[in-house]
């Protein structure tokens, strides 16, 4: 393996350890791997690249990792020649850094698994990340939580989640900090009606498509309204006769296996359905949230709407 270190296209010195710190260091890791610094944007890390092949486990680098960092007081990076997509995953649900020659890069301050030759700058928020933002905008704070924390509180994986945080931090809505065991916990910059306006240049619609169908043969109960009648739940403006409902793509896919959407088309019908980016979020029960909803219907130009939204969206930030 080269002595060159790649990340996102710039070439990082390496820079080998002092005697004081080899001798700080338990023998075990000393023969197993070369040890060597580096700086990349502004953080300091031990680079550890394997003089032979390895057999350890998941765990086993990351009690290695966290012991480094309580001897050496820096993050450790594991060098692979290669790792598949599994051990890439077992190894970050471990909070294990690791740069794989060239191709995959994880640590803190980049995309998981981004390959980077390739990668872009972020433009929008992707569909996990828009929802990790209303969630904290509009359920509770997740101020101080990991990616595994998260995991239990919203419909994705820790990967996922993980993407999402990053996602977060790049368009400056959000920062990371490791903690004693190098576990990145979230931050959001702002709060409330704040954060809510410094997200604005990058919210999208949480809807992908739209259809019309005469009935469904699934009880509505299952399903989340969306749209004005949905608006009419949270103003003061009347219901109209076609109900709207919005589902998830999984959801959808699902239903249409079942051939649950009778007389589909895409000019008109008794039900309208919105196929979203992301699931409802749980803030009115059978209703989706008033954020997504105000973005659903940002092209709807009726007077009575926009002002309804504006209202709706006023109470949001009352208490503050």
């Amino acid at each position: 393996m080269s002595n060159k270190l790649v990340i996102s296209g710039v070439e990082v010195e390496l820079k080998q350890l002092s005697a004081v710190e080899v001798k700080l260091l338990w023998t075990e890791i000393l023969l197993m791997f070369q040890l060597e610094r580096f700086v990349f944007q502004g953080q300091e890390y031990l680079l550890a690249t394997p003089k032979a092949e390895q057999h350890y486990k998941p765990m086993e680098y990351a009690r290695m990792a966290i012991r480094i960092k309580e001897t050496l007081g820096i993050p450790l990076v594991y060098r692979f020649k290669s790792l598949d997509y599994n051990q890439r995953n077992r190894l970050v649900a471990q909070g294990v850094y690791f740069i794989v020659s060239g191709m995959y890069v994880f640590l803190p301050s980049l995309l998981l698994a981004t390959k980077v030759t390739s990668k872009k700058p972020v433009q929008s928020l992707s569909a996990p990340a828009q929802y990790l933002l209303l969630y904290a905008l509009l359920v509770q704070s997740i101020d101080g939580k990991t990616a595994r924390d998260l995991e239990t509180l919203l419909p994705y994986r820790y990967v996922t989640i993980t993407i999402a945080m990053n996602v977060l931090v790049e368009l400056g809505l959000a920062r990371l900090e490791s903690d004693a065991t190098n576990f990145k916990r979230i931050y959001m910059l702002h709060k409330g009606r704040a954060l809510y306006e410094a997200a604005q240049p990058w919210l999208l619609s949480p809807v992908k498509k739209r259809f019309y169908c005469d009935c469904l043969r699934q009880e509505p109960e299952e399903l989340v309204v969306s749209g004005i009648n949905a608006l009419a739940a949270y103003s003061m403006l009347n219901e109209e006769q076609m109900q709207t409902y919005a589902i998830g793509e999984e959801q959808y896919r699902e239903l249409e296996k079942e051939k649950a959407f009778a007389g589909k088309n895409d000019l008109e019908g008794a039900i309208q359905i919105e196929v979203w980016r992301y699931p409802a979020l749980p803030v009115k029960e059978g209703y989706v949230d008033p954020i997504s909803l105000a973005l659903e219907l940002q092209d709807d130009k009726d007077p009575r709407v926009e002002k309804e939204i504006e209202t709706m969206l006023g109470k949001l930030w009352l208490q503050e």
